[in-house]
């Protein structure tokens, strides 16, 4: 696997789109602060759909991705140490801003 030094925001994930990822190491998040503003979580990732798998960072604000995941079963979510794939999408209608999470097929791989 390639690892690549580059990071995809939130705000470039098309709307309205499922897009399948595969977290390395879920525990090993990175929270940033940045003052008067707000959380983000970061994670390293890949896109399994791709024939060479190349790592990078993906970073979603704290609160939003926190919430997504709180609706995932806690029976589903305990084995944070393997890697994890899911389907993300991001919903809504308001021009600037992040939008909301969909989290579905999520599984430890």
């Amino acid at each position: 696997m390639k690892k690549e030094f580059v990071t995809i925001k939130w705000s470039e994930f098309p709307r309205n789109a499922w897009i399948r990822l595969v977290f390395i190491n879920p525990s090993e998040a990175s929270v940033i602060a940045i003052p008067h503003k707000r959380k983000y979580v970061y994670y390293k990732a890949y896109f399994p759909s791709m024939k060479e798998k190349k790592l990078f960072n993906i970073c979603f604000p704290y609160d939003m991705f926190k919430r997504a995941i709180m609706a995932i079963p806690q029976k589903q979510r305990r084995e944070l140490t393997r890697p994890v794939q899911c389907e993300l999408m991001k919903t809504g209608k308001f021009k600037g801003r992040g939008g909301d999470m969909q989290i579905r097929a999520w599984g430890v791989l």
